[in-house]
């Protein structure tokens, strides 16, 4: 039991940590002051652990800009979420080919680069990739390439003409061009056909012949639409000149021969 008039002593107040921690330290003259460890929201994390004589110190998770970042990781109860740089695709280069979400990134691939026997069939976007298809290959001599290839249309192939009955050939197909044809020249009035037009060469014509030596003589008629020409044949034995075959067509005799109507006896 104390004296009147001397002070009281008392037992310091001992905080209850960890749910507890010294705000004030005690003096001869005053207590322990303690206070409530603070505890953290669901929309915070625990920044610095608490001890004997600090409070717990919370921090707001930070929320990822959704439009150039996404969380690559999760906020925990000790830990701030973080926040990443969205990548971006290289343009001209690569295509989005995943699109990304709060917790994934932007995935990027590559554009497909076409051979050199393909063609862009379908354009490349920012979000899809280019389609290359195989070029049509012509099969020549049956077909010829009549429009080239650019890197965005198909080669054109048609087919290589074929002369008709009355044409020829004047210029041979390549895998670049078509065959060209021309109708075939008809031979002019006295000449008649050498060698026939036909798919490769023109008609060849030659003069026909209109007159025979002395004692030969002009047989068969002109025609510009035969191949069989006028040809000079001998006379008759018994003629030196003629008209034709027989002995009747004599017009000279031979010597020691007379001519007596028509015939030389």
């Amino acid at each position: 039991q104390s004296l009147a008039g001397q002070a009281t002593c008392s037992n310091v107040t001992r905080c209850a940590f960890p749910s507890q921690f010294i705000a004030i330290q005690p003096t001869t003259s005053s207590d322990t002051v303690c206070q409530n460890v603070t505890r953290c929201t669901s929309r915070q994390f625990e920044f610095q652990a608490p001890t004997p004589t600090t409070d717990r110190v919370c921090k707001d998770i930070t929320v990822c800009n959704l439009t150039t970042h996404w969380e690559e990781f999760a906020a925990t109860q000790f830990q701030d979420a973080i926040c990443t740089l969205l990548t971006e695709c290289i343009q001209d280069d690569q295509f989005q080919s995943s699109a990304p979400g709060p917790y994934v990134d932007r995935q990027c691939t590559n554009y497909t680069v076409c051979g050199s026997n393909q063609f862009e069939s379908v354009a490349a976007t920012p979000t899809t990739d280019r389609v290359c298809t195989n070029l049509t290959e012509c099969s020549f001599p049956q077909r010829y390439e009549e429009t080239s290839p650019t890197p965005t249309t198909d080669r054109a192939c048609a087919s290589v003409e074929l002369c008709g009955v009355t044409q020829h050939e004047v210029a041979v197909p390549t895998p670049t061009s078509n065959r060209i044809c021309e109708e075939c020249t008809p031979c002019a009035t006295g000449s008649f056909i050498l060698n026939e037009c036909n798919g490769w060469n023109n008609t060849v014509c030659s003069p026909c012949i209109t007159s025979c030596n002395s004692t030969s003589y002009l047989s068969g008629v002109c025609n510009q639409d035969s191949t069989q020409a006028p040809v000079c044949k001998p006379c008759h034995p018994s003629c030196n000149t003629c008209t034709g075959p027989l002995d009747s067509h004599c017009t000279s005799c031979r010597e020691g021969l007379v001519l007596l109507s028509g015939e030389c006896v």
